[in-house]
């Protein structure tokens, strides 16, 4: 509709300083005629569109733009003013404080969206520098810790996702010539090279690393029932069934095996491994090996 192409040309230009007719024309795949006439209406709009020719000529916003409220729903303001604000938690990039002055004046902004973690600096400082190397199509470098120790990468990167409450960095690896993802809590001395990249074809469905990712541990769960409140908090009252008078059963799938031996360790006495019978017996010598060490340096 172009309506929605209207909302998107502002949406565009509000994220971008300057485009080009034929950057929009593709993007909403139109043509560049049919995106001068969506500017001119725009502008007919009250909307201060600039559009310069030649050289460095484009099509930008009145840098002393404002969004008119008009354009959007109340709550759709709400939206995109909690979304900025998620942003700035993990970006001290001006460009987004400049951006959520045009939303300030909106009156109910009664969601609070934080991102950031106790690395905030060290994790604003990953973002901008990754996000400098995705837009300009920049090879980035860094030390990276994982189950196998250190390690240095060189990296194509291509997407930044906030996803099972961290920050990944989705890159191709030049030394292992593949995708893979990077928690960037685990990255270190990151450096954006001068060497550029030609981009390659993704292989995400929407950037879904879910894709890339299965959880494909499939387990359940006897916990004690007075540890309820928890597995509400991170799975769901849907995720388990009632069991006697004192216990629940949960039924979940993982994709990493050390997290959910973690995970269970953090409940003590009060989960059990029912299913499957090569898990529990996995976790039983975890705790052996755990007890067998606190045994040894017995005080």
């Amino acid at each position: 509709m172009k309506i929605d192409r209207l909302m998107g040309i502002i949406t565009t230009l509000l994220n971008k300083e300057k485009v080009t007719a034929p950057f929009l024309a593709e993007k909403f795949e139109v043509s560049v005629r049919t995106i001068n006439r969506d500017i001119m209406d725009l502008c007919k709009s009250g909307i201060p569109i600039v559009t310069t020719r030649g050289v460095g000529g484009g099509i930008y916003l009145d840098p002393d733009f404002k969004m008119d409220k008009s354009l959007l729903k109340e709550e759709e303001i709400s939206a995109i003013y909690a979304g900025l604000k998620g942003i700035i938690s993990v970006s001290d990039n001006s460009k987004y404080e400049l951006l959520i002055e045009k939303f300030k004046d909106n009156p109910k902004n009664d969601l609070d969206i934080d991102l950031s973690s106790y690395y905030k600096k060290s994790l604003s400082d990953k973002i901008e520098k990754i996000q400098k190397g995705i837009n300009d199509k920049l090879l980035l470098e860094f030390d990276y810790f994982s189950k196998k120790g250190k390690s240095h990468r060189i990296v194509e990167p291509y997407t930044l996702t906030f996803k099972w409450s961290s920050w990944y960095l989705y890159a191709y690896s030049i030394e292992r010539e593949d995708f893979r993802l990077f928690k960037l809590n685990r990255l270190i001395n990151l450096d954006v090279t001068e060497n550029t990249f030609l981009p390659r074809e993704v292989p995400l469905v929407e950037d879904d690393i879910d894709v890339i990712f299965p959880n494909t541990i499939n387990v359940l769960i006897l916990f004690d029932k007075d540890v309820e409140y928890r597995i509400i908090d991170e799975y769901g009252k849907d995720s388990y069934t009632y069991f006697l008078d004192d216990k629940i059963f949960f039924g979940f799938s993982f994709y990493d095996k050390e997290y959910l031996f973690n995970w269970l360790l953090s409940f003590a006495d009060k989960a059990e491994i029912i299913f499957p019978s090569d898990i529990r017996y996995e976790f039983i010598e975890l705790i052996k090996k755990i007890n067998n060490k606190y045994n040894k340096h017995d005080i």
